[in-house]
């Protein structure tokens, strides 16, 4: 089955060792790799991604989660990292206590976590700082130090 790295700003589907996006330029070395089910290929159980076909394409759903508060709505998809030089810079940037590379978020066998990466401030879920990888739920909510905080929202797109 083939393997790609599908970047979240555009939906292209790049080569596993590409690190930045052939359509759209975007930084996608922590992009997670995704199979995607060929046409002729029969579906396999995999609990992480649904998968349904029919007689002329593949659908392949991947869940994201969102985080969000009232000014700022950051996608991740699984293996992205948060911080101010990661996933949402764009929003992130102008927050000095945030880390360039602050937090990791992963799904494993169906299960959302987020891992600080050594930040200098530090990662909160429901107020209580994290030191290893932590399970998320839907409703949790998430702090990129003490001056940025998330609700998590856990979706399903395309």
């Amino acid at each position: 089955m083939p393997r790609y790295r599908v970047c979240p700003s555009c939906g292209q589907r790049n080569p596993p060792e590409e690190i930045m996006c052939t359509k759209c330029m975007a930084n996608i070395s922590d992009v997670s790799l995704v199979e995607i089910l060929e046409e002729h290929e029969a579906p396999r159980d995999d609990s992480q991604n649904q998968i349904s076909t029919d007689s002329e394409k593949t659908v392949v759903l991947v869940e994201t989660l969102v985080l969000k508060n009232e000014k700022i709505t950051i996608t991740v998809l699984s293996g992205e990292v948060v911080g101010r030089k990661g996933k949402g810079a764009e929003h992130l940037a102008s927050y000095m206590t945030v880390s360039r590379r602050h937090a990791r978020f992963t799904k494993e066998n169906g299960v959302w976590y987020v891992e600080d990466l050594k930040s200098t401030n530090g990662t909160y879920v429901n107020g209580i700082k994290i030191e290893q990888k932590h399970p998320l739920k839907d409703g949790d909510t998430v702090s990129l130090s003490t001056l940025v905080s998330f609700v998590v929202e856990i979706n399903k797109r395309l």
